[in-house]
Parts: structure tokens; sequence; C-alpha cells
């Protein structure tokens, strides 16, 4: 994999970015939502159901795609739309440092 990217697309292949949450990042559910506070940089964040459903797959590095089946599994969203608001999020994650965005080398 190549060095980290502060946003989500920057011109790369959908197909070959991973996400996963910041070693910084530390998360507790109340109520059913979630909150994510980056120790480091202070920057916190309250997720949503769906928010939250994202949080717990970047436990593990994951692809887009992965990300939005689990959404499109659980949720009555079309895939346009699910689309449009995982870019959101995602960039809106990474722009607070609260996930980390890794691109894989061309082979």
């Amino acid at each position: 994999m190549t060095a980290e990217k502060n946003c989500v697309l920057d011109g790369q292949d959908i197909n070959k970015v991973f996400y996963y949450r910041t070693p910084e990042s530390i998360s507790t559910e109340i109520g059913g939502e979630t909150v994510i506070l980056n120790m480091k940089t202070g920057k916190y964040c309250g997720l949503n159901e769906v928010g939250t459903v994202v949080w717990e797959e970047l436990e593990k590095q994951k692809k887009f795609d992965d990300l939005k089946s689990r959404i499109l599994q659980e949720f009555n969203v079309s895939e346009e739309d699910c689309t449009a608001h995982l870019i959101t999020f995602l960039n809106d994650m990474a722009a607070n440092s609260l996930i980390e965005v890794k691109v894989e080398a061309d082979r």
C-alpha cells in the first residue's frame, strides 16, 4: 500500500482505497448513537444509526464497496444516495482525523 491520503477519493480508483479507524480514536455508544473522540487531536463527532454501522465496520480495513454493501443490506436507501452520502461521510471522518485512508499500490 502507498502512503496515507487525507481525503477519500483524491483522484484514486475507489476500488483501491481502504478505510479504517485511527489508533487514537476512541468511541462509546450512548442511547443507540456512537460518540467518537480522537485523543490526539481532540476532534470528535456523534454518529447516527447508519454512521454507527460504518464505524463498526471500520474496526478492520474495509473497501468502499464493502461499506456500501453493508449499508444497502441494512437500510432502505437507493444505491445512488448511499454512494453519495458514504463518500461525504468518509471525507468528513478523514478530514477530522477519525479514520485513515490508504490507497493500494498498483501492481
